[in-house]
């Protein structure tokens, strides 16, 4: 490819005009850039290219990294859900359109320069320079551009290219930032419909689950309290009243899924700030409901995770616990969740009966031997995690560890 920056500009145009014809058909950004982003890495000859979004407030962000090859070097990361501290990296440094640059050969060299479109040079602060070396996720960092996106509504955007080697780096800016102009107002708007089409969904599902409560279930409850009450006064045979308090235990049971249906019918967009008290909650209802002696021990970093990261987390609680209650047999269960730099450990065991095998076996094992609870093993692949269960005549024990750096999500 032709190193002249005046190429730049209309090599960059067919991949623009695609990414918009994209955005019109296929909608989600994921998939957009799964084709597009390594297209526009190999154009400029970057490490990566990134598209960053963020809300005005700074609490919410996403981000697309793409590399030239399409396959991120640090794991499943096309899309991510970052905390608020690491969005920060993405849009540290002055407003506007800039080129940071390592002065020199010398990969180790401490001297930088930053260049700034409509001004010049000036100097760079040390917590820029900081900041944009952690943006190359260990690996040694030459130069970055960072251009903005014009704001859509409530979000605000970045568009930065890692290590460019194509052309002079400072006409490159000019060509980022057309780009950016050109595709960024039509990507923001896109996430931010996304997010809304998400909150009606999530507002549906919250008057479902109170039409549930506040209806079916109580009147279930009703009538199991009027079936008891005949069921005691009335001078039945054994036949009818054994098959009474039958009906009297369906209603229950009943009542109990209700219940079940409508915590998964809340909405998805939880507070990270209330995880400890949504896990102790489920694990309190399930004792009180399953007559099964409950404890737990957690140790949870609010900051550490995204709201979809804390659905799944309370998803896979709940079905564990549905399960024990279901197919068990125990007395007793234990719950632990504890938060570490970067990852998450859900630990749940019993003294039931176990599983229907004998020993310790980890996802990939249980997948080939097609045992093991298929739910779990689903919501546990959609974090990205690992899970391993160790089952015995006495009990069982699921351990399953999960990245809370970033949400595994489709855009």
């Amino acid at each position: 490819m032709n190193d002249d920056p005046a190429v730049l500009p209309a090599t960059l145009s067919p991949i623009a005009d695609r990414i918009l014809r994209q955005l019109r058909e296929r909608g989600g950004l994921t998939a957009v850039l799964r084709t597009s982003g390594p297209a526009l890495a190999r154009v400029y000859g970057s490490t990566d290219a990134v598209w960053a979004v963020r809300d005005v407030t700074g609490t919410r962000g996403s981000l697309w990294v793409c590399n030239q090859s399409g396959a991120s070097s640090d794991g499943p990361r096309r899309y991510s859900e970052p905390t608020p501290a690491t969005m920060a990296r993405y849009f540290s440094g002055p407003p506007g359109d800039w080129l940071l640059i390592r002065e020199g050969k010398d990969p180790r060299s401490r001297i930088w320069r930053l260049w700034l479109q409509g001004t010049g040079n000036v100097e760079p602060s040390p917590e820029l320079i900081r900041h944009a070396g952690a943006l190359a996720s260990g690996r040694a960092l030459t130069s970055v551009i960072s251009v903005d996106i014009p704001p859509v509504g409530e979000w605000t955007g970045r568009f930065l290219i890692l290590n460019p080697s194509k052309g002079d780096k400072e006409s490159m800016v000019t060509s980022v930032a057309n780009l950016a102009r050109q595709v960024g107002p039509a990507m923001l708007a896109k996430h931010e419909n996304r997010l809304l089409r998400t909150q009606v969904r999530a507002e549906e599902r919250a008057f479902l689950a109170r039409e549930l409560h506040d209806g079916v279930i109580q009147s279930l409850l009703g009538l199991g309290i009027r079936l008891h009450m005949l069921r005691r006064r009335a001078g039945l045979e054994e036949s009818a009243h054994d098959t009474l308090a039958a009906i009297e235990q369906e209603i229950r049971d009943q009542v109990v899924s209700l219940r079940r249906l409508t915590e998964h019918l809340h909405p998805a967009d939880l507070e990270p700030s209330r995880l400890s008290a949504y896990v102790a909650s489920i694990v309190q209802r399930f004792q009180r409901e399953a007559g099964i002696a409950a404890t737990l021990a957690a140790k949870l970093d609010a900051a550490a995770f995204t709201p979809s990261t804390c659905v799944e987390l309370l998803r896979v609680l709940q079905e564990a616990l549905a399960n024990i209650r279901r197919h068990s047999g125990a007395r007793s269960v234990h719950v632990c969740v504890r938060a570490h730099p970067g990852y998450c450990v859900l630990e749940i065991s019993d003294d039931g009966g176990g599983f229907p095998f004998d020993g310790r076996l980890t996802l990939d094992e249980l997948d080939r031997t097609l045992q093991g609870p298929r739910v779990i093993m689903e919501r546990v692949r959609a974090l990205g995690g690992e899970l391993t269960i160790e089952s015995r005549s006495s009990g069982a024990r699921l351990e399953i560890r999960f990245p809370i750096s970033s949400g595994y999500a489709v855009a």
